[in-house]
C-alpha cells in the first residue's frame, strides 16, 4: 500500500525512466531531522515458541537481465524465486532447518550462491531448474559473498576474519586469507576486493592474489561547529557503486557525552544552536558513504536501522530501507541523490513511502523498477515511479513475534534496541557518559537474560528495570505491557552466541583451558563460573571501580574489553586489566598467555 503524505501527495521513489538533472527533484521537501508518524504498533501480542534470528538485511538479487528475482527468507529458512514480469512466485528452496539464509551471488554460468548464516555453509542453486546443487562448508559464521569474474570464484566473508575463495563451479575452497574479525560484505573492483567490517564500520581494500590489505578506509566523522562529533558505527550493508568503488549504508554515533536522563537518548547533546539537521534527534543517525571518494557524507537522521541499499541503474540515485520504522507511520523507504550524499547536513530526499510490511531488502531493475522485500509479511513488490504495486506473497508462514518487534521497531527517539545491539549483539562503541563516564555496550547474544542483575554496575535487577531505565527512560518507548515484556524477554533469551572462529589451535585451547581453570593459575573460573561464565557479582578488580563479572561466551567478538574498552585486544587484556587483582597472570609464561587467549576465542 502506498501512502502520500508529502507536498500535494506527490511521492518519487528513486530510478525513473527519466531522472531530474542533476540540482532538480520533484519539487518536495521531506524534514527527516522530525519525521512524522509515531511509536510503533505492535499489536497483539504473539510470541513464537521458535523466534525469527535478528534482522542483517540485503537478502535480495536481480538476476542479470533483470526478469527474476532471488529473496532469501532467513526467518522460513527459503529462498524463493520470483518472475518480475509476471509477479509470480517460481519456486522456494528449501535451506535447511536454522540455515538463515541471507545475501546472494550470481556467478556466469547461470547458478545462484547463497551465504547460510547460521550453517557455516554457502547453498548453490541452479537459477534455471531451481534445484539446489550442493552446500558447501565455509566457515563458522558466513556473510557477505561476491563473485569474481576474472577468476570464476566466490569470495566469502567472514565473522571470523576469514576471506574465502570457493570455485563457483563447485568444490572446496581454494584459498583462504585471514583478515581483521568481523568481516561483512565483499565486493569485487578493478582495484581489488572491497570487504568491509560491521561494528567498526570500517572497509579493506584487499589484493586477491595475496591477501594483502592495500588500504584501509574509515567512513569519515561529522562535527558540528561545536564540541559534538559523531564517528562511524556498524555497517549495515555495502554495495558497488558501479564506478570501481562502493556504497556503505551504516550508522554514525554520538562521540560526545551522552546524557543517561529520561529522553536523554533522544537528545544529541549538541548544546545551544545545534542544527538537528546536522545532528539528527538522537545520539545515532543513519548515512550512506561512499568510497574511494573521501569527505564527509550526509546524515540522514529519522531512518534508523539502515539495513539495506540499492543504487538506481544511472548510478545517480540511492534509496535506503530503514526497518526501524515499520508500524510507525514515519519513511521506511528513503530515495536519494548521490551528489547530496557529501552535503554535512540531511539532504532533501528525493521521495519516500511507508507500505504494509517491513522493508529489510531491496534492488534495482535495469529498467528503474525498485523491488522491495519485506522480512514479515513475507512479501515482494515493486515500485514504478511513484506507484507501489500489490504485494507478492512469498510465504503464507506468519512469522511475526512481539519481542522481535520490540527490539527492532524505533521508539520515539528514532532508535531501536538494535540500534546499538545490532543482529543481538553490540555495537563495538565505548560510549561517554555524562555520569559515569566510559561504559562499554555489552552482548545481548547467548542468553542475556541469565545474567542479570544488568549494567556494568549490576544496578538493574532485572528485565522490567532495564526497561523502565533504557527502553521507557533514555529512549522514550512506549510503557510495555506485562505480555509485550514476556515476549522480549523470550526474543531475546533465543539469540544464540556467535559461533567461535574456526581454524584455531585445538591443543592451544586444551591447554589454554587448563590455565584458565586451574586454581594455582590463572584462576578465571573463581568468578567465570557457570553456564554463563559469569558468577553475576558486581567485583572490584583494579580496573576502575567494581562492576559486574561479563560472561565470557562470544567474548572472542567483544572487542574492545572491560568495562571502558580500554583493552584493544583479549591479549591486552592481561597488560591493562587490573594486574592480578583480575586473575592471576602475572607468573604466567608469554605461551601460556597465548594458550589462554586461545581457549577465550573457543567460548
Amino acid at each position: 500500500m502506498f501512502l502520500g503524505a508529502g507536498c500535494q501527495g506527490s511521492h518519487f521513489l528513486g530510478g525513473s525512466p527519466t531522472p531530474p538533472d542533476v540540482g532538480e527533484g520533484p519539487g518536495f521537501p521531506v524534514d527527516l531531522a522530525v519525521p512524522d508518524g509515531g511509536e510503533p504498533n505492535y499489536g497483539p501480542t504473539v510470541s513464537l515458541d521458535s523466534t525469527p534470528p535478528p534482522i542483517s538485511g540485503g537478502t535480495l538479487l536481480v538476476l542479470a537481465g533483470g526478469a527474476t528475482a532471488v529473496a532469501a527468507d532467513p526467518d522460513r529458512d527459503l529462498v524463493h524465486f520470483v518472475d518480475l514480469d509476471q509477479m509470480k512466485l517460481l519456486a522456494s528452496v528449501p535451506a535447511g532447518a536454522g540455515a538463515e539464509p541471507g545475501r546472494v551471488a550470481e556467478d556466469g554460468a547461470g547458478r545462484v550462491h547463497v551465504v547460510l548464516r547460521g550453517a557455516g555453509a554457502v547453498l548453490d542453486i541452479d537459477a534455471t531448474t531451481r534445484v539446489a546443487l550442493s552446500t558447501r562448508a565455509v566457515c563458522s559464521t558466513p556473510r557477505g559473498i561476491a563473485y569474481d569474474a576474472g577468476h570464476d570464484v566466490l569470495w566469502v566473508a567472514c565473522l571470523g576474519g576469514e576471506l574465502v575463495a570457493l570455485p563457483a563451479a563447485g568444490g572446496a575452497p581454494s584459498t583462504t586469507y585471514q583478515l581483521d574479525s568481523d568481516l561483512r560484505d565483499v565486493v569485487v573492483t578493478r582495484d581489488g576486493l572491497y570487504v568491509s567490517r560491521f561494528r567498526s564500520a570500517d572497509v579493506l581494500l584487499v589484493e586477491a592474489a595475496t591477501g594483502a590489505i592495500t588500504d584501509r578506509f574509515g567512513l569519515g566523522t561529522f562535527a558540528t561547529g561545536g564540541a559534538e562529533q559523531f564517528n562511524p558505527a556498524v555497517a549495515w550493508r555495502m554495495i558497488s557503486s558501479g564506478n570501481q568503488g562502493v556504497l556503505v549504508s551504516h550508522q554514525r554515533a554520538l562521540a560526545s557525552p551522552v546524557s543517561p536522563a529520561p529522553g536523554g537518548y533522544g537528545n544529541s547533546g549538541g548544546g545551544p544552536g545545534a542544527d538537528p539537521a546536522c545532528t539528527g534527534a538522537s545520539i545515532i543517525h543513519s548515512t550512506v558513504s561512499m568510497l574511494p571518494t573521501t569527505g564527509v557524507a550526509a546524515p540522514l537522521p529519522g531512518l534508523p536501522l539502515p539495513v539495506d541499499i540499492a543504487l538506481s541503474p544511472d548510478g545517480r540515485e540511492v534509496t535506503v530501507a530503514a526497518a526501524g520504522n515499520a508500524t510507525s507511520g514515519r519513511p521506511t523507504l528513503s530515495t536519494f541523490r548521490i551528489v547530496d550524499l557529501v552535503s554535512p547536513c540531511a539532504p532533501t530526499a528525493l521521495g519516500f513511502t511507508r507500505y504494509d510490511g517491513q522493508p529489510t531488502a531491496l534492488a534495482y531493475r535495469a529498467n528503474g523498477d525498485l523491488v522491495i522485500q519485506s522480512r514479515q509479511p513475507s512479501t515482494l513488490q515493486i515500485a514504478h515511479g511513484s506507484i507501489v504495486g500489490a504485494p507478492l506473497s512469498l510465504s503464507p508462514v506468519d512469522r511475526r513475534d512481539t519481542g522481535h518487534d520490540v527490539f527492532h521497531l524505533a521508539a520515539a527517539s528514532s532508535l531501536a534496541c538494535a540500534s546499538c545491539h545490532p543482529e543481538g549483539g553490540e555495537d563495538g562503541r565505548v560510549w561517554v557518559f555524562s555520569d559515569v563516564g566510559q561504559r562499554r555496550t555489552q552482548s545481548m547474544r547467548g542468553g542475556v537474560m541469565q545474567r542479570a542483575p544488568f549494567h556494568w554496575d549490576g544496578a538493574l535487577p532485572d528485565l522490567p528495570s532495564l526497561i523502565d531505565n533504557v527502553f521507557v527512560g533514555r529512549m522514550s518507548g512506549t510503557r510495555l505491557a506485562q505480555d509485550q515484556q514476556d515476549a522480549l524477554s523470550h526474543f531475546l533469551s533465543s539469540i544464540p552466541a556467535a559461533q567461535p572462529p574456526s581454524g584455531d589451535d585445538a591443543s592451544a585451547i586444551a591447554r589454554g583451558q587448563l590455565v584458565f581453570n586451574d586454581p594455582q593459575g590463572a584462576n578465571c573460573n573463581s568468578c567465570h563460573s557457570g553456564p554463563q561464565l559469569t558468577n553475576h557479582t558486581v567485583v572490584d578488580v583494579g580496573t576502575g571501580g567494581a562492576f559486574k563479572v561479563p560472561s565470557l561466551r562470544g567474548v572472542a567478538f567483544r572487542d574492545p574489553f572491560l568495562h571502558d574498552g580500554r583493552a584493544v585486544t583479549l591479549g591486552a587484556r592481561f597488560t591493562v586489566g587490573g594486574g592480578d587483582s583480575h586473575g592471576r597472570t602475572s607468573q604466567l609464561s608469554p605461551d601460556q598467555l597465548d594458550d589462554l587467549t586461545a581457549y577465550l576465542r573457543s567460548l
